[in-house]
Parts: C-alpha cells; structure tokens; sequence
C-alpha cells in the first residue's frame, strides 16, 4: 500500500458539504438554518471567563494553561490565540470562530446520517434538528465554550471516515490514518471523546457485521491502535500537567450518575427550555407544546417505535457512548447551565428523532418538521437572550470602572464587589476578572470578583493600593450600577487633598473633626494622634466640619492604625453623610483594617444627592480594637 500523502489524506470526499447525497443544493439549507438562528450571538461581548482563556493564549501561552492542572486542551488554545492575532480583544471575531465550528457540525451531522442509510430527507432534518437545537447554545455563544465544538468537529470527522475504512476499499488505509488522526486531535480540543474508541466498536460492528469470535477479534484489532492513542495522550497529560487532570470530585457520585444517565439526559434533550429566562409561564408553555407534539409523534409512530432498528440502536448507542465521558459531572440545570455536555450526545439524539419525524406522508411530515424546528427557534431564543444580557452586564462593569479614572499603578490589586456570577443560566464573572484586569488595565494589577468566602489579603497594601469597587446588580432590568469605591495603602505620607486636618496635637473644636465615643477611654497621644482605648465592644463616630458641597463626586482621606484582632481581620465600618440637621442623605459601609499598622483609606463617593451643606461621619459600631487616628480629610471632584 503507498505511504499515504497530506492531499491524500484531506481529501474532498471527506467534505460534509459536498452535494451528493442530501440534494441538488447539498446541506447548505440546512446550515444556512443554522447560521440565521446564532446569528445574534456575533453582537455578544464576551463573559467572564473567556478572559481566562484569551490571556494565556494571547500572551504566549498556545498550548496549556499554566496555572491549572485541570485541563491539558492545546487545540482550542491555539484557535483562541489565532482569533487574538486576528481581532485583538474583538469579541465579535471569537464569537464568529465559534459560529463556524458550529456550522461545520450541522454539516457533518448531516453527512453521518446519510452514511448511516438515511434518506435525503431525513440527513437534512437531522442536520436541522441539530442546528437548531436550544441546547446548544451555551457552547456556541460561550467562547469558553469552543473545546465542545472543536472536539465534536473531529469526532464526527473521525466517525465518518472511518465510514469509509470499514466499507473497505483501495483508499481504506488513508482513511483508517485520517481517522485515527482526527480522534488525536479530538482528545486535544476536550475530554468528551474519550470514549469514541466504544463509539467505533458500535460503529464498526453494525458496518461490518461480525459473525463469529474470529471476525469480532479481527474488528477489536483493527480499533486497537486508537486504544494505544488514548494511553499515549494520558502520559501525555501526565507529563505536562504533573495528574490526569479533571476536576476534583469527592469520588463518584452514584446518584449525580444514576441522574445523568436517566431524566437528567433526557429532559433535556426533549424539553431544553430556558425555565429561568422565559419564566415558568412562557416556558412551561413551549415545554408544554413538545410534550403534546412527542405523544402524538408516538401515538402516530407506535408501530415504528416497536420496531427496533439497527439505525435506531447505532443512534441510542451514540448518546450514550458520548456521555460517558461526563457522566460525573453537575447536571443541567433548568437554566440550562451546563448544557454543553450534551453537544455531542445530541447528535445520536437528532439522528433518531429525524428517523421518526419523516415517516409519513410528505404534507405531514413537513407540518411535523416545521412546527418542531419552529418551537426549537423559539427554545434557541428563549435560551440566548440571558447571553446577550450577561455579555451587556460585563461590558458595563468594565466601562463603569473606566469612568472612574482610578489612578492605578503597578502592584495594586481589585477586589470587585456586587458583581453577578451567573444571569439564568448564562455566565458572567464565574472566573476571569484576574486575566480580565490584566489585559485592560494592567498587566501588573490582580482583580477578584469578592465572594462572601474569599478572605481579603490586606498584606498587598504594603506593597500597592488596594482597591474595592462596589455594583450594585439589577437582576430584573437586569442592569449594573456603580456604586462606590475605596482604597487602602500602606503608605506613609498621605495622598494630597483640599482640607486635611492632622490629629498629631489632638485639636478639636473651632470647626474641626469631632470624635464621639461609645464605650472606651480617649487619650492624646503626642505627634500621632487621637488614641481610642477599647475594654470591650464599643463604638464611635468621627465627624467633619460642615462642608459646602459645589458637586456630586466626593474623596474622604482617613490614616489610622487598628490593633491586630486574630478573630478578623477589618472592622466594619460606615461612611454616612447627613445635612446640618442630622438627616441621613447617604450610606455605604467599607472596612478598616486590623492588623496593628498605619493604613490609609481613600473614599470616592458619587452622592445621589443635590449639592449643598453636608456632614461626614465615620461610623464604628461593636468593635474591640484600640484605635490611633491620625489624619482625616476631604476634596471635591
């Protein structure tokens, strides 16, 4: 046999859009279907951890990240680096990445049916269902989700040319290589395909027939190779990574299993309705119409349901073949979170579902199709809108914290507070506000989106400012606000502002800062300051002078220096502005460190409030702490 050449190899049979076999147009209705329904997706921004995975690729990192052992994914890192060489920080050039992988999978869906025995028309509806189903959504307008799509392109690659090898023929070893390649760079692009060495055997057996031991030892021989290549990527991970990777579990979860394998499939595959985007009445209704829409399909089909199909079973054998590989994982939620695991399910299922659809005459199964990809439309909406959304969301948290002119420098660090992590069932700050800091607005500055679990590193204000942005999330609209940011530093001299009292002579008085306490002792401490001494929990307030306020946007400066507390590390405090009478006109609570060193804080407040008279009030309540105030003070602007 000749040694196999690259044109060889990539040979035009192996095109999923060639025309013979689906029709005088071939399947480009079919994608055309496809391309019209994630069409929006190209206007998206991306969602949060997409900028984990554009940093690293982007900054000289093509193959792996490096700051996990999860995942050993080189493929889809490659792409992401190729879109940033493309399009920079264009969201719209990965979303079209994706997009076209996508397409490439309607395509290939279609052609695996017709290798499979089907009619044109039913490759067409399949590649159809597969085109517009809701579930796909999540691995299409995710850019972090493009490891579903690419791996599920050499999947069904390797599938079908290995088609072609097991119907035998001058040009079968070429395609046994292709194949075996494409199965390489499958387990490069995500995990999901490792079990397509299984899906071969189904697919070999059913194409071959085996009869007897010999023949069915000669077909386990001829997948064998593909086994040594799964071993081969294992120690290869190994070698990059230090583990196998994945994500930790606490061991096999027999009911998550039992779920996945069961309901938590297939509800999903037959109802994919976004409950938390549409809301149970909008959708409970669509899930309502596929309900009616599939008892009628069985009623009308019982007697082909009864009848079991090699088509059938090579089908049901590829959606559970396919999922094995994520049967351990959360399950789908009912905003459809997650709902990328079963992108490559999907296709055995849209395979199955295009067989019962066609039977009939041709009027009704029209009438049939048309209404279930209408309502998959519908579902696909229902499904994208919460993207969109979240993509808006994140954008505007970017650009909110860009009008802030922050000074920021080298060394500082974010903590971002309010920030929403999932929008029904989309992703918006999950992950990524590290890499999304360092790649637009410094490469030396760290972001964290502040969770009530993450501890605060306040040890970084020695080093650089450390900075807390506060949103607020309007879920319903769903909007985002800005709503308030403080820092604190370490440093020794204070920043410069308008009107800054220093309490090194302990003056008060005369229009001047007062200190009221609530329990504790008040002592004078010469050429530092104020020194508030704490038997037990107590409180205090810090008041200004009255000041003319001209505008909205006030900095309040404050040095003090709280003892170490080992039980936390702030006090929680409170920054309130009152007119002359003591009425409330604003409130934001913030944290003052308490670790026994000189901190500075720095207070940017937007007031909702019409400029005039206002009072500044700084506001401890229940703290233990002995305290030392040193400076406070206040500008405009």
């Amino acid at each position: 046999m000749p040694v196999p050449t690259l044109k060889s190899v990539v040979d035009l049979r192996l095109n999923p859009f060639r025309k013979s076999g689906t029709g005088r147009f071939g399947v480009w209705p079919v994608v055309l279907a496809g391309l019209l329904v994630f069409l929006p997706t190209l206007g998206s921004y991306f969602t949060g951890e997409d900028f984990v995975f554009i940093r690293f690729a982007t900054t000289g990192h093509p193959f792996y990240q490096p700051s996990q052992n999860l995942f050993y994914r080189p493929l889809p890192n490659l792409l992401w680096q190729l879109d940033g060489l493309l399009w920079g920080l264009k969201a719209g050039g990965y979303h079209l990445t994706n997009l076209m992988l996508h397409l490439i999978n309607i395509g290939l869906v279609c052609r695996l049916a017709a290798q499979m025995g089907a009619t044109q028309l039913t490759s067409r509806v399949a590649g159809l269902l597969f085109a517009v189903h809701p579930l796909h959504i999540e691995p299409v307008a995710w850019v972090a989700g493009r490891p579903d799509l690419l791996a599920t392109v050499f999947g069904l690659l390797c599938l079908s040319v290995m088609h072609d090898y097991f119907k035998g023929g001058p040009r079968a070893g070429r395609y046994y290589l292709a194949g075996w390649l494409s199965f390489g760079l499958a387990m490069l692009s995500k995990e999901s395909v490792l079990a397509l060495p299984l899906m071969l055997v189904l697919w070999g057996s059913w194409l071959t027939r085996p009869a007897n031991r010999r023949q069915w030892a000669n077909l386990v021989m001829k997948i064998g190779p593909f086994g040594l290549l799964l071993l081969a990527f294992g120690l290869v991970r190994l070698a990059v990574l230090g583990t196998l990777g994945g994500y930790s579990s606490n061991g096999i979860g027999l009911l998550r299993i039992a779920w996945n394998a069961t309901l938590g499939l297939w509800l999903p595959l037959l109802f994919p309705v976004n409950f938390e985007s549409g809301g149970w009445p909008v959708g409970g209704g669509l899930a309502l119409v596929w309900l009616t829409f599939y008892g009628w399909l069985a009623i009308r089909n019982r007697r082909q349901l009864a009848k079991v199909s090699a088509y059938g079973l090579v089908s049901f054998g590829l959606i559970y073949i396919a999922l094995l590989p994520a049967l351990n994982n959360a399950p789908i939620g009912l905003d459809l979170a997650q709902s990328r695991i079963l992108y490559l399910p999907s296709v055995g299922f849209c395979l199955l579902l295009a067989q019962w659809l066609t039977g009939g005459p041709p009027v009704l199964v029209r009438l049939k199709v048309a209404g279930l990809v209408l309502s998959g439309v519908a579902g696909c909406a229902l499904a994208l809108w919460p993207w969109w959304q979240a993509s808006q969301v994140l954008a505007d948290s970017l650009e909110l914290l860009a009008r802030q002119s922050l000074p920021l420098a080298a060394g500082d660090a974010i903590y971002y507070e309010g920030l929403p992590d999932i929008y029904r069932g989309a992703y918006i700050w999950r992950n990524g506000l590290n890499e999304a800091t360092a790649l637009l607005l410094n490469s030396q500055i760290e972001g964290w989106r502040r969770t009530p679990d993450l501890l605060v590193d306040y040890r970084v204000s020695q080093q650089g400012r450390l900075w807390f942005v506060r949103y607020e999330f309007k879920e319903n609209l769903p909007s985002l606000n800005y709503v308030f940011t403080y820092s604190v530093s370490g440093e020794t001299d204070p920043a410069p502002v308008e009107h800054r009292q220093d309490f090194g002579q302990c003056r008060s008085g005369g229009g001047g800062w007062q200190l009221q306490l609530i329990g504790g002792e008040l002592e004078c401490v010469a050429g530092q300051g104020w020194q508030v001494n704490q038997n037990q929990k107590g409180g205090l307030n810090l008041a200004s002078p009255v000041i003319n306020r001209s505008n909205r946007r006030l900095s309040v400066d404050l040095a003090a220096n709280l003892d170490y507390d080992f039980q936390q590390s702030q006090v929680f405090s409170e920054v309130r502005l009152t007119d002359p009478q003591g009425r409330l006109l604003y409130s934001q609570p913030f944290e003052m460190v308490s670790d026994g060193k000189l901190h500075r804080y720095h207070l940017m407040l937007t007031v909702p409030v019409e400029p005039g008279p206002i009072i500044i009030n700084i506001r401890l309540s229940k703290f233990r702490n002995n305290i030392l105030w040193q400076a406070a003070g206040w500008s405009e602007g």
